[in-house]
């Protein structure tokens, strides 16, 4: 029985208990969405359960990216059981940034794209929910790739989850919510 739980600056990002199957869940689905399991993206660590869980494929690389040091640093004390180490695995690339810049500056391709991070109201979250991010994570997936992104539904109300809807299918022919 865990009794673990993170907050950032007030707002709960994840504990080792009762959100430990939303977490694992989270990282199943997209990968059955995908045939190929080269690399995947991970951004938002938060306690590195979906992380781990992703890791537990046969992925042969996988980005974390974090941008908070001690988002970080709770995962690899406290989370790590829960998370199974996954930042110690040979596998797993951290990159301490901001997922949008790595998405921004960077080349790689992906084939699955999995985010969660803070809720769409927290400064500069929303720049993760709009057109131009999706298609900016859609130059990153590889043919067939897949995008699973965390919405978080208490405090957003139905127009915000419709409108995030909205635009994800202008991007992507295929969306599927779950």
């Amino acid at each position: 029985a865990g009794n673990k739980t993170v907050l950032t600056n007030g707002k709960f990002q994840g504990n080792d208990s009762l959100e430990l199957r939303d977490n694992h869940g989270f990282a199943h689905l997209p990968v059955l969405f995908t045939n190929k399991r080269d690399k995947a993206m991970v951004i938002g660590l938060g306690t590195g359960v979906s992380a781990g869980t992703m890791a537990a494929y046969d992925f042969k690389r996988i980005d974390v990216v974090e941008l908070s040091p001690a988002i970080i640093e709770t995962a690899l004390g406290p989370f790590k059981l829960v998370n199974r180490d996954v930042l110690r695995d040979p596998r797993v690339r951290l990159l301490v940034e901001d997922g949008r810049n790595v998405l921004l500056t960077g080349k790689e391709t992906y084939d699955v794209i999995s985010i969660e991070v803070s809720s769409i109201w927290f400064a500069g979250a929303a720049n993760l929910y709009n057109r131009e991010f999706y298609e900016l994570v859609q130059k990153h997936l590889h043919k067939g790739g897949v995008l699973q992104q965390w919405i978080q539904l208490h405090h957003t109300n139905r127009q915000t989850v419709a409108t995030i809807v909205a635009t994800l299918r202008k991007v992507f022919p295929h969306v599927v919510i779950a």
